[in-house]
């Protein structure tokens, strides 16, 4: 088992969001961390008006080992689990709720956040983490 990654633990309306990070620079985590907490702060008018579940933590690990952080954090044997999919490659992954938590884990390849990256792909970064910010709600729903 891995050493536990640095935490960062923000508040919002309903629900905390904390971020593990295995090695981002300040200015990344700066980049994700604003995102994330954007779209969460959106999506919790949503979860409000519309009645909708939503765990009371959401941790985002953003991971340098992305297969090895899936295997690690999952509460169920991920030990086949690989990116490799038709047409593409994974880059996030919600994971199984584990059973008698109120927690969901959201995996992301560290690799989407390259702020060095051209423009295009920064705001595939944003989309991406938005999607997957999206799936807690409707898994708890």
């Amino acid at each position: 088992m891995a050493s536990v990654a640095p935490r960062t633990t923000f508040g919002y309306v309903g629900t905390t969001l904390v971020f593990d990070h295995e090695s981002l620079d300040a200015e990344t985590n700066a980049f994700v961390e604003m995102i994330a907490t954007a779209v969460q702060s959106g999506l919790d008018g949503l979860i409000s008006s519309q009645g909708m579940g939503s765990p009371s933590t959401v941790t985002l690990v953003l991971a340098d080992d992305f297969v090895g952080a899936v295997q690690r954090h999952s509460p169920v044997d991920m030990s086949d689990y690989t990116t490799s999919r038709i047409g593409g490659q994974v880059v996030a992954k919600n994971l199984v709720p584990v059973p008698n938590t109120d927690e969901a884990v959201i995996v992301v390849d560290a690799l989407s956040f390259d702020l060095t990256a051209p423009d295009h792909d920064q705001i595939m970064g944003a989309f991406v983490l938005a999607h997957e910010l999206v799936h807690p709600p409707l898994t708890w729903t």
